[in-house]
């Protein structure tokens, strides 16, 4: 009782740098109690403090079968922008949890490299009735650097199947970003090699 309540007396300050290893420390003792309270205020200090050293801790707990620890574990990742945590995050895409889908494809789009971005638009493509993941799509996706068209393509057949969508003016506008995305990409010599494609598709 009294750890958990001190992690979030320290979630609540500001700290600086030199504070960190001590921290760190602390928490690496805390998180060997195997205790979901203190796992969870860990995680949430985490979300504002992302000590390199406890990134593992929140991969992890990615997978976690409570749902408060993969929340915040999702929330936390994010900050730490770690590709390796991708699949993951995509696995609770799927989830009974409204929150929980939510919160993995906002962390998914401002995942680093093409896997997951891909893993975002197919979500979209299977979800494009949605409004609010429609919505959330046209705000937050950014195009990889390298990438196929693959992306132009899915938000072509959404407007192509949906003229009558709620968010048509958004979607328009979309895909002539991820057209002109495209373009440069072409013109400056990006344009997708097989290997590229095999990677984004794996």
């Amino acid at each position: 009782n009294l750890n958990f309540q001190f992690i979030k007396a320290l979630a609540s300050q500001n700290k600086d740098k030199s504070e960190d290893k001590p921290i760190t420390n602390l928490f690496n003792q805390l998180k060997q109690f195997k205790d979901d309270k203190i796992k969870l205020e860990i995680l949430k200090y985490l979300t504002k403090h992302p000590l390199p050293e406890l990134k593992n801790f929140v991969l992890e707990n990615l997978s976690s079968t409570n749902e408060d620890l993969c929340l915040f574990s999702i929330l936390a990742i994010k900050k730490y922008s770690d590709e390796s945590a991708t699949e993951a995050i995509a696995a609770h895409l799927s989830s009974a949890d409204l929150t929980l889908r939510g919160r993995a494809l906002d962390t998914l789009l401002f995942q680093p490299g093409a896997r997951a971005k891909r893993l975002a638009m197919d979500h979209f493509k299977a979800h494009s009735n949605n409004v609010e993941i429609t919505d959330k799509m046209i705000r937050c996706f950014k195009a990889p650097e390298k990438g196929s068209d693959y992306f132009v393509n899915v938000v072509s057949e959404v407007i192509k199947n949906s003229p009558e969508h709620p968010l048509i003016d958004g979607l328009i506008e979309f895909q002539s970003q991820l057209q002109q995305n495209l373009q440069s990409e072409n013109q400056n010599g990006f344009s997708s090699s097989a290997a590229d494609i095999q990677l984004i598709e794996k």
